[in-house]
């Protein structure tokens, strides 16, 4: 659900949006229970978005480092993300964000993580959570309420720096001024200003670290 709605009733605003429990769920028999609450964004309304939290070993000590982005002006420091595209895959678009906002060309990371994903060809599909290996799956989801422009969905993928790889200026759009910088990964998720990046950077690198401790090598 949608941050700062509460469904009291089927409602349609005029941006589009639909609040409340399942239409005629006292009438239908396969109408979601009235205790599910919902909200809709109908095109136009809503924004997917793509993240990461991107790693890489020190050159010097090889201790694990995040990248994080400063806003100098607002003093505030984030994790890379943007809209994606149309036509664009999530993946496609937390790799093409990640890099245009931190100058890093970058890849994603399979983990050891849980997930509720199905596997391919399970004709159960049971809806339980399951600890899977080699997974590239997000590690996290934001949800957000912009009022008047609608719904904004923000998955969260981990990513590394590309061996060799060096960072690239000029990647950032016009009305971005971002300074990136690879920081001790435990200081920087302590520097990060939002909660919600602090929570999904710390997710992110205990389930890098488990999942190194798991095939006993490192993955970054």
């Amino acid at each position: 659900m949608f941050a700062g709605k509460q469904a009291q009733g089927p409602s349609s605003t005029a941006n589009g949006t639909t609040n409340g429990a399942a239409n005629g769920a006292a009438h239908s028999p396969n109408a979601l229970p009235s205790s599910t609450l919902m909200v809709q964004h109908l095109a136009g309304n809503f924004v997917i978005s793509s993240g990461s939290t991107l790693f890489r070993r020190a050159p010097r000590t090889a201790e694990l480092e995040l990248c994080i982005l400063h806003q100098p002006r607002k003093h505030k420091y984030i994790l890379p993300k943007g809209r994606k595209d149309y036509g664009e895959s999530l993946e496609a678009a937390c790799l093409r964000e990640t890099y245009e906002e931190t100058g890093y060309p970058c890849e994603l990371v399979p983990l050891r993580m849980p997930t509720r994903a199905t596997q391919p060809g399970d004709l159960a599909g049971r809806d339980v959570s399951v600890v899977r290996d080699a997974m590239v799956e997000p590690v996290g989801v934001t949800v957000m309420d912009r009022e008047d422009k609608g719904g904004k969905l923000i998955m969260w993928y981990v990513t590394r720096l590309k061996d060799g790889a060096a960072k690239v200026d000029g990647t950032q759009m016009a009305s971005e001024n971002y300074e990136s910088q690879f920081i001790e990964a435990r200081r920087a998720i302590s520097l990060l200003t939002l909660p919600q990046h602090r929570d999904l950077a710390r997710q992110a690198l205990e389930l890098i670290l488990s999942t190194e401790a798991s095939l006993g090598r490192k993955v970054i």
